[in-house]
């Protein structure tokens, strides 16, 4: 199996040079972020050069470092999401005009992660999670004071306290659940349209290990026990800090039983079951950059069936 699509890291991360004062004079390439999303065009990620932004923007108070690759510095610009929006014409608002956002759209990493170049997808999902955590976090949780940017956007230090703070990764787990005839457990969630359907999943809780909460989550979620636990890998999942640790399992249990409010429907599939379900358009699988797909074409032995379209 290939690795994930966001757990690829082709690029130098370079965290030795983050507290290096002349790290800013040596940027060169920066992607844009805003609002959760990144810049692309028709040829992948927009990725300019320092001459086409403000300067303005060229402080740390709006940048994260994020590495180096052949030769090059790069970095993601944080943009306000109400100052930058654009216009119908593809012009941003404003009287700030930033050459680069011009006739550009951003869209979400989760849409186009699987699409990117390894060195891309690094860039950009470290570009996507600092973006989350800058929106989170902007103040001190001990005094209320404001936060600026350390270490080259990879801390924030309250300009009150000197409260210092990092980046929050929440860990999940995700588990391709399978039962004595080698089926697939698939749940719906109560938040999802009708014909979506993915592996189960859910946030480790305090002081608890990651394959006690494989069989905690998928007892509570579907009634089901689990017998047994595989690693299978992990990815992050910047939308907006999660890190999925995705497991195989398996459970001797045949009768299902959803909580109701979170799943409200699981059932287990044939490889046969669900080949049917996708081609009549009934069911809809999870997206390509997800884990969920990962651990569901590790089972099915294989790329999914690709479902008629109109």
């Amino acid at each position: 199996m290939s690795e994930m699509p966001l757990a690829r890291i082709e690029h130098d991360t370079d965290a030795l040079s983050r507290n290096d004062p002349t790290l800013l004079t040596r940027l060169s390439r920066f992607l844009l972020v805003r609002d959760g999303q990144i810049a692309v065009d028709a040829d992948g990620l927009v990725h300019v050069p320092a001459t086409d932004l403000p300067d303005e923007l060229l402080s740390w108070d709006h940048l994260s470092y994020l590495g180096r690759s052949d030769g090059e510095h790069w970095a993601v610009v944080h943009l306000d999401a109400t100052e930058f929006k654009l216009d119908p014409e593809g012009m941003p608002y404003g009287d700030r005009r930033i050459t680069a956002l011009h006739h550009r759209e951003f869209v979400s990493l989760r849409k186009i992660g699987h699409e990117l170049s390894g060195i891309e997808a690094g860039l950009a999902t470290a570009a996507t999670a600092l973006g989350a955590w800058r929106e989170y976090r902007t103040h001190c949780p001990s005094c209320g004071g404001v936060l600026g940017p350390r270490a080259a956007g990879w801390e924030g230090a309250c300009r009150d306290c000197d409260l210092i703070l990092y980046p929050r990764t929440d860990p999940s787990v995700i588990m391709a659940i399978r039962d004595g005839r080698d089926r697939l457990l698939l749940g719906h969630a109560s938040n999802w349209e009708p014909t979506r359907y993915s592996c189960l999943a859910g946030f480790v809780e305090a002081g608890e290990s990651l394959e006690r909460a494989v069989a905690r989550e998928s007892f509570e979620e579907a009634g089901v026990t689990i017998t047994r636990v595989e690693y299978f890998g992990s990815q992050p999942w910047p939308f907006p800090r999660s890190l999925m640790a995705a497991f195989r399992a398996w459970t001797d249990s045949e009768a299902i039983e959803v909580d109701g409010e979170e799943i409200t429907k699981a059932r287990f599939f044939t490889r046969e079951e669900l080949t049917a379900e996708i081609e009549s358009n009934r069911l809809t699988v999870p997206m390509a950059s997800s884990v969920a797909r990962y651990l569901i074409e590790d089972w099915y032995g294989g790329p999914l069936p690709v479902p008629p379209t109109d």
